[in-house]
């Protein structure tokens, strides 16, 4: 068992080690037996950012999806960040500087940036702002593997007004350190667009809302057949909100009530997506530990395709290597890649299950 000494001033679990292996990186493994839907930790996102078109029903701090409409309480400095209640507000604004405000502000006016772009700088700026409030819980951020210099120029290019506007506007705030340049903001990007997980709308599972980053969970590799699976706390006791209104005075018949929602909950709901990571089958020691990236139930050369244009690698898991082998697979060419989410399974509220996959920005 060799474990890797960069990581092993960090409070992981006593169920797993990691190593770098040649060809995976960084990777996961089991230091003892493991039975199945054993809990190998839960963690909370390091930084989130909501999208702007979702900024108005997700509360900032909490992440609690208002069910049918919006939230009414933000901050009147920048009208970026919304919030479920006045607790979630006086615990968020409390550290919500002007800088932060400002930059909030003219990241929402960029022009001619796509939302896939404009969500990954959202999420960059939350974890500067993250680090500057608390610096010494950056470490694992900083292990990330970047992809930046693997960028093409052309990809480069396509990146250079996101480079451009963070490095103008972070410069001032004294949130980056005396020997950082642009290129470290980039290579920020670069970890946050292929390890950064996906948002959901828990009632609507089509619906992507924003981004986190899990640094933990970034370190679980992928396999077709993956023993680990994946969970977010959402919210819970939504339905204690719920208001009953008559639609019809004059009329005493139940069916005419209206039920909603109000703007503002008496008390924070959202579970601020607290991920658990479990095992799905009986894991040796020694073992990676692994999750699945994509959509494992589609055929070798799809999975090969998505894993390849959005994780920058060819799978060579046993399962790919025996459907090459059997099929013949044709190899698949490189595109550009996006951004690792995840996509939840299930309906109502609570525990989600989620599986990982690529999402189209």
């Amino acid at each position: 068992m060799a474990e890797d000494p960069s990581l092993s001033l960090f409070d992981l679990p006593s169920t797993i080690y990691t190593k770098t292996t040649k060809g995976k990186g960084r990777e996961c493994l089991a230091k003892y037996s493991l039975e199945p839907k054993t809990t190998l930790f839960s963690v909370y996102p390091y930084a989130t950012c909501i999208f702007d078109s979702f900024k108005k029903r997700l509360c900032a701090r909490c992440l609690a999806a208002h069910p049918t409409k919006s939230f009414s309480l933000h901050c009147l400095g920048c009208d970026q960040v919304y919030f479920c209640s006045h607790d979630c507000a006086d615990q968020y604004l409390k550290d919500h500087d002007q800088g932060c405000c400002d930059l909030l502000r003219k990241l929402a006016t960029l022009k001619k940036v796509d939302r896939h772009m404009k969500s990954v700088a959202k999420l960059v700026i939350m974890i500067y702002w993250q680090r500057k409030n608390d610096e010494g819980s950056f470490g694992l951020v900083h292990h990330l593997e970047s992809h930046y210099d693997d960028w093409s120029m052309e990809m480069k290019q396509d990146w250079r007004r996101i480079q451009d506007f963070l490095w103008k506007y972070l410069s001032p705030l004294g949130w980056l350190l005396s020997h950082e340049t642009e290129v470290d903001i980039m290579h920020l990007v670069s970890k946050v667009e292929s390890n950064g997980f996906g948002i959901y709308l828990e009632n609507r599972l089509d619906i992507l809302t924003g981004r986190a980053l899990y640094p933990l969970a970034s370190l679980f590799n992928h396999d077709c057949s993956f023993n680990c699976e994946v969970e977010q706390w959402t919210e819970e006791g939504i339905e204690e909100e719920q208001v009953i209104v008559p639609m019809d005075d004059t009329q005493d018949d139940h069916e005419q009530q209206l039920k909603v929602y109000p703007s503002v909950f008496s008390r924070p709901r959202g579970k601020y997506r607290q991920m658990l990571i479990r095992t799905t089958t009986n894991v040796q020691p020694d073992q990676p530990l692994t999750i699945g990236y994509v959509d494992t139930t589609l055929p070798l050369a799809s999975r090969r395709q998505k894993l390849l244009q959005d994780y920058y690698f060819t799978c060579l898991c046993q399962r790919c290597v025996l459907e090459s082998q059997a099929t013949g697979a044709s190899k698949v060419k490189e595109k550009r890649g996006t951004a690792f989410t995840l996509r939840p399974v299930g309906t109502g509220f609570g525990w989600a299950h989620m599986l990982c996959f690529p999402w189209p920005f």
